[in-house]
């Protein structure tokens, strides 16, 4: 839309970049463990792989920018993408966490929804390319 001067600004959420627009990295968006307070993982600073991929775990699917930085990081620490839920929303994810289901893997900005849920949130140390670029 850019590109066919539609719009003056765009916001885009992940790595696009074309060589006719000028870009601005707004902030990187590191993946975050998002669960209810009472989980074992809640009194953690920051989440290993190890121990996301030893609880059940809800995940955007693969093809989407956190879901492939998910099955990266995990299939990076020698385990397989095996979610115990597999979505497409942010907010779904925050409703299963909600529901019982596990620990979501969020991006940052997601995590701040899932705070207004009553759920918290730590990091997850996990190498992220994703960015909010204007």
């Amino acid at each position: 839309m850019a590109l066919q001067e539609r719009i003056d600004l765009g916001l885009i959420y992940g790595s696009t970049r074309h060589e006719n627009l000028e870009f601005q990295e707004l902030r990187n968006l590191g993946l975050m463990c998002v669960m209810q307070s009472s989980h074992p993982l809640a009194a953690r600073d920051v989440v290993t792989v190890p121990e996301l991929m030893a609880s059940p775990y809800v995940a955007h699917s693969r093809h989407l920018p956190v879901g492939a930085l998910t099955a990266q990081a995990i299939e990076s620490a020698g385990g397989e993408f095996r979610p115990a839920v597999e979505v497409m929303q942010f907010s779904a994810a925050c409703a299963m966490v909600e529901a019982g289901c596990g620990v979501a893997v969020l991006e940052c900005l997601a995590a701040q929804y899932a705070a207004s849920h009553g759920l918290i949130s730590k990091p997850l140390n996990a190498t992220s390319d994703l960015s909010l670029i204007a």
